[in-house]
């Protein structure tokens, strides 16, 4: 199996230390680079060498209760999250504005679900995420995303992923590792190295069991 592994960092990429593996798969890593104009370009440019899969990994803040800091997670479905106007205190998404359907393909319902977890078992939680260009650090944001998005997972380069390998009928899926509530911006929260840690144990593992 032709397996395309990319995240958006250097940090992320070292951490899951692919050249350790002993996988009988054919694996290439790739760097994305941050933000959605980014890792759509460039996942773009994957998708035309039609490989069997492209996972997606990385790691990302948690608006829930359900997960910690460190957990992972795959995401069952990924939508834009500010993509829009504000309208004095309110946002307004392309929905809210008329702007789109929100079942316009590739999305269902607003969001770009994916549709190859259907056939498979993780053990993993899925959850559902958005993917923004300015990660939340203020109260009104955070309180805003909260509300919009309960039990959602925050990260900059998802959608971008889900959008481009539908388009593209690439197989893809995206593990997330929870670095850090979506708060107030304060780093000393942060969980980073643990969520690298579990980051590269949960890829290794599903990689390493997939059959030929």
């Amino acid at each position: 199996m032709k397996i395309v592994l990319v995240c958006a960092t250097q940090a992320e990429m070292q951490a899951l230390q692919v050249q350790t593996w002993q996988s009988r798969h054919e694996i290439q890593t790739a760097l994305s680079g941050i933000g959605v104009l980014s890792a759509s370009n460039y996942i773009a440019e994957l998708c035309r060498q039609k490989p069997d899969l492209i996972i997606q990994a990385g790691i990302g803040g948690y608006t829930g209760e359900q997960l910690s800091p460190g957990e992972v997670c795959i995401i069952e479905a990924d939508r834009l999250g500010d993509l829009g106007a504000e309208d004095q205190d309110n946002f307004l998404d392309t929905y809210d504005l008329q702007l789109e359907d929100v079942n316009n393909f590739p999305y269902e319902g607003a969001y770009l679900k994916n549709p190859y977890l259907n056939t498979g078992t993780f053990p993993f939680p899925l959850r559902k995420a958005y993917t923004v260009n300015t990660c939340s650090g203020s109260e009104k944001t955070v309180q805003r995303r909260f509300k919009q998005f309960p039990e959602h997972i925050e990260s900059m380069e998802g959608a971008a992923l889900h959008f481009i390998c539908l388009k593209n009928q690439i197989p893809f899926i995206q593990f997330r590792a929870i670095s850090n509530r979506v708060e107030i911006r304060n780093r000393d929260s942060w969980k980073v190295q643990e969520a690298l840690t579990a980051l590269h144990l949960a890829v290794q593992n599903f990689v390493l069991k997939l059959p030929s």
